[in-house]
């Protein structure tokens, strides 16, 4: 994990360009395949409860195991992470179209999601470290805020466009097709995404960047949850905000037994990307942190409680009830990784800084790992409104977490800190990932 970024910005011709087609291409690719929602979807639809609950534990392992290979990785491929990062990529991209290829109703189909999801873990918890490090080598702390948020808008609007007007085209109303087209889709924009990163060229920085070993990592966040109330405090509520981040893919099941709807959920979650980037970069800037996990805490509130009177009322089959909740639950979770970051810029010591969230994000994965099965199994339970009360208390008590949380800073708009904290709103993970976790767009 990185400690200390000591890059030497070199100018290179329409790099910026370069990194915004590549990035631009990931985003779409991964929101069309989108690994918390599509997969889990198909999964509780073939009647494969338990691999739909265990999709997300699997991608959890991986992205652990991923991050803890990341200094050995990046220390091997030196000053050319940009054939790191398409190599990741294009691997991605194939892994997705065996998902697409192998027959949904053989016995095959568990082994094979299982195993790509840990595979993608794996992948992205390395290109989660190295993609920061790149940017950072190749552009200024403003341009890099600008990268990140064009391509995260630009993407979602590319895969709506697509999920509207280009798969149904394919699928021809066959529900079956379109799902494997989504998934179709979904990897060929990975893999010219793997493309577009050959053209962006290799890293010049003058002294190389200090690695800690996991081991090295470990025995200093735990000094310092030990010295440090402040990061016991954050911990915390990084945990405890965890089934926040999880809400897109508990209510994708939710959902899986309307068979018209998985559509509406790939929409959705772009369209809250889109519009949840700009609502949050407000919010920090008025509010801080602290209104940022509140805003975040009181969005899956609402989302619990809509989805708990919806089923109630036995309204919860309408696009409006399901689409709403859906919609609130993406742009929850879009926020927690970015205040996650906020708060250890805030708070932390800079030369703690990387080791802390290193720290931190594995603690939120093992924890994800645990309970995404839980809810993964609950949310398949649709003939009681049980599994709705769970995680309405569970996002009550990560709204009472959010008020420990520091305040705005009053220098926010200037400061070059706000850029670089501004430039986290924006959501990878399409794969799920968790609060405290370096985000990866490769």
């Amino acid at each position: 994990m990185p400690v200390t970024l000591l890059p030497t910005i070199a100018p290179q011709p329409n790099v910026f360009g370069r990194l915004l087609s590549q990035g631009t291409f990931y985003n779409a690719g991964m929101q069309l395949s989108n690994g918390s929602v599509v997969l889990p979807f198909i999964c509780a639809h073939q009647g494969l409860t338990v691999v739909a609950a265990l999709l997300f534990p699997a991608y959890s392992l991986g992205d652990i195991v991923g991050n803890s290979l990341s200094p050995v990785v990046l220390q091997r491929v030196g000053h050319r992470p940009h054939l790191l990062l398409a190599a990741i990529a294009a691997t991605v991209g194939a892994l997705i179209l065996c998902d697409a290829v192998i027959p949904w109703n053989s016995g095959l189909v568990a082994a094979v999601f299982l195993l790509t999801c840990g595979a993608v873990g794996v992948l992205l918890g390395i290109s989660g470290v190295a993609y920061p490090d790149m940017i950072s080598s190749k552009l200024s702390a403003a341009r890099r805020g600008e990268l990140l948020l064009f391509q995260g808008a630009i993407g979602s609007v590319l895969a709506t466009v697509v999920t509207l007007f280009v798969v149904p085209v394919l699928a021809h109303g066959n529900e079956m097709t379109y799902r494997r087209d989504l998934l179709w889709l979904g990897a060929v924009g990975l893999i010219v995404s793997a493309i577009a990163a050959l053209s962006v060229g290799p890293v010049r920085s003058a002294s190389k960047t200090a690695r800690m070993s996991m081991r090295d990592t470990y025995r200093q966040g735990f000094a310092i949850a030990r010295s440090q109330p402040w990061f016991r405090r954050y911990v915390i509520a990084c945990l405890l905000f965890t089934p926040v981040t999880l809400g897109t893919t508990f209510y994708a099941l939710r959902t899986a037994h309307q068979s018209h709807s998985l559509h509406v959920l790939v929409i959705l979650s772009s369209v809250g990307l889109v519009f949840g980037s700009p609502l949050w970069r407000k919010v920090y800037r008025r509010f801080g942190v602290r209104g940022m996990m509140l805003g975040s805490g009181l969005l899956s509130v609402t989302a619990a409680t809509l989805t708990l009177t919806a089923e109630s009322s036995g309204q919860w089959y309408h696009i409006w009830a399901y689409g709403t909740v859906f919609l609130l639950a993406t742009v929850a979770g879009q926020a927690v990784y970015a205040a996650a970051i906020s708060w250890i810029s805030v708070v932390a010591d800079e030369s703690h800084r990387g080791t802390l969230i290193a720290f931190s994000s594995t603690l939120v994965a093992v924890e994800a790992m645990l309970l995404a099965g839980v809810l993964g199994g609950l949310a398949q339970n649709h003939a009681t409104i049980w599994p709705d009360v769970f995680v309405l208390v569970l996002a009550i008590g990560a709204t009472l977490a959010s008020l420990g949380a520091p305040a705005s800073e009053p220098t926010v708009g200037e400061s070059p800190r706000a850029v670089t904290i501004l430039a986290t709103f924006r959501r990878v993970s399409a794969a799920g990932r968790a609060p405290g976790v370096v985000a990866q767009t490769a």
